[in-house]
């Protein structure tokens, strides 16, 4: 039934489809969420289709659209195209905060030299950022996250019309500061674990002190790795928490790129 409704589009604003097509897809392109590999690339295609066709048909196109020549047309486009790829940039600096977290954390624990195969990236990631990252994910799933993060990408359309987006100077270090506060969210996951081997490697210090004959090797990196999965694991009541104002801040500053892009306040 869509498909034939779909065939029959009226002409005259086809450019209108195409242009929300291409924003909706930009979120898809970067999203961690939908950006997966072991996503099908159809029912990424599937959903863009759908929710063009019910945004534009709750939104239609305003008296005064005009696509204009072939050139205009296609920095409207790209413009469409960069609505929905800074959403996914956004959701993305926030989703990569506990993998840069991660990361850090194995260092300090003395499992820096394990790595598995993240899904997702296809490249090898660390053992403490995948866990951190699948739990993330399977929290914002679980509440429903996808589909607020899908409501706002609605909402860009009435707060951003269609072939009306823009990009100013502002949006960069908007990038920027959001950059920087993922990364301090990223700090204030590991800190506790820096603090533990921090102390552990004190503790071995001591401990070497008053009997040299203590083989470093043998009993500090054991140790280290036992007491950083330790404070892991007790850390596994804070982390919803923690998620909770990591997808909440992220939600914000998704809604704040619609004023920096030109959008009605």
């Amino acid at each position: 039934m869509l498909f034939v409704e779909l065939l029959n589009l009226d002409q005259d604003i086809l450019p209108y489809y195409l242009l929300m097509f291409v924003r909706m897809s930009g979120l898809f392109l970067i999203t961690p969420i939908f950006s997966r590999r072991n996503v099908p690339g159809i029912l990424k295609a599937g959903l863009c289709v759908a929710l063009t066709y019910i945004l534009a048909t709750a939104i239609p196109p305003q008296p005064d659209f005009a696509s204009g020549n072939m050139l205009s047309y296609l920095l409207m486009v790209l413009m469409e195209l960069s609505v929905g790829m800074m959403l996914g940039f956004i959701s993305l600096f926030f989703f990569n905060a506990v993998m840069v977290a991660g990361q850090v954390i194995d260092v300090e624990i003395g499992m820096g030299m394990a790595s598995v195969l993240d899904p997702q990236s296809g490249v090898r990631s660390s053992v403490s950022g995948t866990l951190l990252n699948l739990a993330l994910i399977l929290y914002f799933l679980i509440n429903n996250g996808h589909l607020r993060l899908i409501a706002i990408l609605g909402q860009s359309v009435q707060r951003i019309p269609v072939g009306q987006a823009r990009i100013s100077v502002e949006l960069a270090w908007f990038s920027a500061e959001q950059f920087t506060l993922a990364f301090t969210l990223a700090a204030s996951l590991m800190l506790p674990l820096i603090g533990g081997a921090l102390l552990t490697e004190t503790a071995m210090g001591i401990l070497m002190r008053a009997i040299p004959q203590l083989n470093a090797y043998m009993v500090g990196i054991p140790l280290k790795v036992l007491v950083g999965l330790t404070i892991l694991l007790f850390m596994q009541p804070f982390y919803i928490g923690y998620s909770d104002r990591l997808f909440e801040r992220m939600f914000i500053a998704s809604e704040q790129v619609f004023r920096l892009m030109g959008g009605i306040t």
